[in-house]
C-alpha cells in the first residue's frame, strides 16, 4: 500500500495536508506541530503495539528499517486528535477532516477507517510506504483564533 501526505500550508504553529492511500483521499486534513513535523521523504508505516495507550498504533519508521525487530525505531505515528496540540510534543500527525484552520473533527473515524486498510495489507504480508512531501506548500500566518493575547 503506498500512504501519501501532501502537505498544502504551513505556519509558525502548525502544518496541514492530505493524506491519500493508493492513490485516494482517506484523510482530507492533516496536521502536523511545525517545529516538530516529519521531514520530506519515504519511510515505512508499521503497526506496533504501545502498551502505555494499551491498543495498536500506526507507526512511521525509516524505510530501510528492519520491522520484524520487536522494538523498531519510531520517527511519528499517524494518530487522531483534535488540533496539532495534540501532537505538540512529538513528531505525529493528526488525521481526520477540517473543522476550521488547525482544527480536526472525525478524527477517530477516519483513523479506524485507515488503521483498519493497513491492518489488512499487514495480514496479507504488505508492505505500505509513506511518502510525505512538500512541494505545494504555501506559507500563511497563523489564524488569529489560535494566538494567545499579549497582557
Amino acid at each position: 500500500m503506498e500512504i501519501t501526505i501532501k502537505r498544502t500550508e504551513t505556519n509558525k504553529a502548525y502544518t496541514s495536508g492530505t493524506l491519500y492511500a493508493n492513490g485516494k483521499a482517506v484523510a482530507h486534513y492533516t496536521l502536523e506541530y511545525t517545529r516538530r513535523m516529519l521531514p520530506a521523504g519515504t519511510y515505512q508505516a508499521v503497526l506496533v503495539n504501545d502498551p502505555k495507550m494499551q491498543r495498536r498504533q500506526i507507526a512511521i519508521v525509516a524505510d530501510d528499517c528492519d520491522t520484524t525487530v520487536d522494538n523498531p525505531h519510531i520517527m511519528a505515528t499517524l494518530t487522531n486528535g483534535n488540533s496539532y496540540r495534540n501532537v505538540k510534543d512529538t513528531p505525529n500527525v493528526v488525521i481526520g477532516e477540517k473543522l476550521i484552520p488547525g482544527v480536526v473533527v472525525s478524527s477517530r473515524k477516519v483513523f479506524d477507517r485507515l488503521f483498519d486498510r493497513i491492518e489488512k495489507c499487514v495480514a496479507r504480508g504488505e508492505r505500505i510506504t509513506l511518502h510525505v512531501t512538500d512541494n505545494s506548500m504555501t506559507e500563511r500566518q497563523v489564524p488569529t483564533f489560535w494566538l494567545v493575547p499579549n497582557n
